[in-house]
């Protein structure tokens, strides 16, 4: 919340100049140290940052400042009390803003704000305490409101309104009574209410006609009686059309022509009341009667016919409906005015025809006759190829008679085609159709008759013939005859009689021999046991956290059946089982059942998941075990040792460094890198670390790289001048230099200068005496801020 913006003031200047004309080692530099100081003025408002208010109301903002209110002002103007140089600031805001303080000691300038943040909330004006009459509508807002801002209303009851929420909402009671209603307006986020009340007393004034809404009549000869309750005084009634006698009172009659709307009047406990009912007026088309097309008695089964009536104009009649209660064998929806059936069985077809209050019920009785049921004697009979065989047929006495036709597919097997008692000859199993027409109605019917030959007479076989390892199975699902001998053979048994189950233990043939009057046959039947199954399921041992693993079922010897995974979540494909995101340790249960219902199998596997959850971090040390800080400069040519740290214990992987020094990569926990002397402002690494269950974790380390702190001359004068007269490692002043060692060699390889103080060097002679001019050797070995360095290389010595 603090704004400052200081005026220009002393800065610290620090110069460091290295002329041209002198050697970049030839001394120590000059320096000059400028500094000045001045404080700033300060304000501050007290409080919060943000301040909530409902609007209207008056906010007090105080503020203290180091500069004893000097030049202060308060930003903007608007809804202010007091005046914009008070210390105290007395505010009514209008919107929500910032409000600034600023302070100007004619040195510095200091600023602070704060946002006042204004909540609308729109309260209506409400109708002043009032009575109306029962029935009547009042708007309990004075003036309807069209901008609510945000602002949530809440009246109360609210059970006498249609809506409790609305601001400009309608009363409209509907008995009498004192009624108090309270709006409770609330601004957004409810920082802001208001609460009004207003009081409205309801005359007791209501009337009602009865019936109420709408009277039904039928043609224009009924008459109906209309009656008004609720009034002891007097009541009229408008208009007069169609009241058969006086038009005042309680209830009157009434006889229409065509619709029409009665109103009933009065006046009660002072107030005018009125109340209508709608008479509506109806009638039925002229002529509803229902005739039957063809036109037959009587119809026989399966005939079709259409059951019509005269037309109309369904113009006069908008609400007239149809319906059929009684109408068997309907091929037609039963709401239409006309009908199509299939004849089945004689009824009495009934439609009821609605409009309004007029209703009609329609009969029309369909006279149907039923086909004669033929007995036949014998009703199955079989035989052998070639034999003859006599047939009685005749009618059921509980129907009618009539005449057949014999119809013969294959020609010469019936001694007569239109008698009732033919002899049959046939050499294979043969059906008949028999053409049968009742007397009376002359309606036709079909039926058959099938002899069969003794071949056609066997057993039924099942046909699934696969079973499960260790059940049983029955091998015939029908046609045994009690006029023939059976007998099982197959699978190591043999039994007579009609007991055809089998447990076999794998695939057997068996044999069914059926002995009647035309000698025995044979039929052969293989039962296939299948063999049992496993089930496995396959998945990786660990994966991580996070992953997605696959299940993989197999059922060995392959089968057909239904495969389920547990628990549910994720994608079955086949025979796979992949979750898309594994958090935890996870076991998947397979259950196989197959199509046989033989066996129901489960498998289970469980995945372990690579706790990989940690943070790794980089440290860094220096080579002689000092650790350093992420902020702490290197020294470029130095080396230090990285380190990966915050590991969990046990932990099992791989490390993969890569960076900008020597080593550029590397393996293991930890590595010691090369800073180079030239080119890096920043050593910068980062490893990849690798569990065995191929989770991966990057941790990184970037550390900034300083300068040389030390310089070696090319060239000294040793001409006293005071200018590059020594040879000698130049180290930086802030620089800490341990075990330092310094030698000089002329250049044949003679000492002529050694020493352990880094603040001293070789003038040029030995033992007092100048050396020759020429190229000399040096090798120095030192330690600075913890980094060993050793420098070997050759200077010139001139005059």
């Amino acid at each position: 919340m603090l704004h400052r913006t200081p005026r220009p003031s002393a800065f610290l200047l620090l110069l460091l100049c290295f002329c041209a004309s002198q050697s970049l080692w030839g001394g120590a530099p000059a320096e000059m140290d400028f500094q000045g100081s001045m404080d700033d003025v300060s304000v501050t408002i007290a409080g919060p940052d943000t301040v909530v208010i409902c609007r209207g109301d008056t906010v007090e903002l105080t503020q203290t400042n180091t500069a004893m209110d000097a030049g202060l002002e308060w930003r903007p103007a608007e809804g202010f009390l007091s005046a914009t140089d008070e210390p105290i600031a007395r505010i009514v805001p209008i919107v929500s803003r910032y409000y600034v303080v600023r302070v100007d000691d004619g040195e510095s300038v200091a600023e602070d704000s704060v946002y006042v943040d204004v909540k609308q909330l729109v309260v209506p004006v409400l109708v002043n305490d009032t009575t109306i009459c029962e029935n009547s509508s009042l708007q309990l807002a004075a003036m309807p409101i069209t901008d609510v801002r945000q602002t949530t209303y809440d009246w109360s009851p609210g059970v006498f309104l249609e809506d409790s929420t609305d601001v400009n909402v309608l009363y409209t009671p509907t008995s009498g009574g004192d009624t108090v209603f309270t709006l409770i307006a609330t601004s957004a986020d409810s920082v802001c209410a208001d609460t009004q009340s207003v009081r409205v007393n309801v005359i007791r004034s209501d009337i009602t006609v009865i019936p109420e809404d709408t009277a039904f009549v039928c043609d224009t000869q009924d008459t109906l009686t209309l009656s008004a309750s609720g009034v002891d005084g007097p009541i009229t009634w408008f208009p007069t059309t169609g009241i058969l006698d006086s038009a005042t009172g309680p209830t009157i009659s009434v006889q229409v022509l065509d619709d029409i709307t009665y109103f009933a009047t009065a006046e009660i406990n002072g107030c005018p009341q009125i109340d209508s009912v709608a008479v509506r007026v109806d009638s039925l088309p002229f002529d509803l009667t229902i005739t039957a097309e063809p036109e037959k008695d009587p119809y026989c089964v399966g005939d079709t016919v259409t059951l019509i009536s005269p037309v109309f104009d369904a113009g006069d009649f908008r609400l007239i409906t149809h319906e059929w209660i009684e109408s068997p064998g309907s091929e037609t929806p039963e709401e239409l005015f006309n009908l199509i059936f299939i004849a089945s069985d004689t009824a009495d077809y009934t439609r009821v025809t609605t409009n309004g209050a007029c209703v009609d019920t329609t009969i029309i009785p369909i006279n149907v006759v039923r086909p004669p049921t033929l007995i036949f004697d014998p009703p199955n009979p079989i035989v052998c190829p070639g034999e003859s065989l006599e047939v009685t047929v005749s009618f059921d006495s509980s129907g009618i008679e009539g005449t057949l036709e014999w119809m013969d597919p294959a020609g010469g097997t019936l001694s007569c085609t239109d008698c009732l008692d033919p002899t049959i000859t046939t050499e294979s199993s043969i059906t008949y159709e028999i053409e049968v027409t009742s007397v009376p109605g002359d309606c036709p019917s079909m039926e058959t008759y099938t002899v069969l030959t003794a071949e056609d007479a066997l057993p039924v076989l099942i046909e699934d013939t696969r079973i499960c390892a260790g059940e049983s199975i029955n091998l015939v699902a029908g046609g045994i005859r009690d006029d023939y001998t059976y007998m099982l053979s197959g699978g190591g048994e043999m039994r007579m009689g009609t007991d055809f189950e089998v447990s076999p233990s794998e695939t057997t043939t068996y044999t069914i021999t059926s002995d009647g009057n035309c000698g025995a046959q044979e039929q052969e039947i293989t039962i296939e046991v299948l063999p049992a199954y496993t089930l496995t399921l396959d998945a990786p041992d660990v994966v991580c956290r996070g992953s997605e693993v696959t299940f993989t079922a197999v059922v060995e010897p392959e089968r057909n059946g239904v495969l389920t995974f547990s628990p549910a979540g994720g994608v079955t494909d086949g025979n796979t089982y992949t979750i898309a995101e594994v958090s935890d340790d996870l076991t998947v249960t397979a259950s196989f059942v197959d199509e046989e219902g033989c066996q129901n199998q489960e498998a289970s596997a469980t995945v372990g998941v690579q706790d990989q959850e940690f943070t790794p971090i980089v440290v860094a040390r220096r080579t002689d075990g000092v650790p350093l800080s992420d902020s702490a400069a290197i020294i470029a040519g130095g080396s230090v040792i990285l380190e990966v740290s915050n590991v969990p214990s046990g932990f099992s992987g791989s490390f993969s460094w890569e960076g900008n020094g020597n080593p550029a990569t590397a393996t293991g926990t930890s590595i010691q890198v090369e800073v180079p002397e030239s080119g890096v402002t920043n050593l910068s690494y980062f490893v990849m670390i690798t569990s065995d269950a191929g989770c991966d974790a990057v941790a990184n380390i970037s550390l900034p790289v300083t300068e040389l702190p030390f310089a070696i001359p090319e060239v000294i004068s040793a001409n006293r001048d005071g200018t590059n007269d020594n040879f000698q490692v130049f180290f930086q002043e802030s620089v800490a230099v341990d075990e330092f060692d310094l030698i000089v060699y002329n250049r044949w390889g003679q000492e002529v200068f050694s020493s352990s103080d880094p603040a001293e060097g070789w003038d040029g002679t030995k033992n007092g005496s100048p050396q020759n001019l020429g190229t000399y050797l040096y090798l120095t070995r030192f330690i600075v801020g913890g980094v060993p360095f050793e420098r070997e290389g050759q200077f010139a010595l001139v005059r």
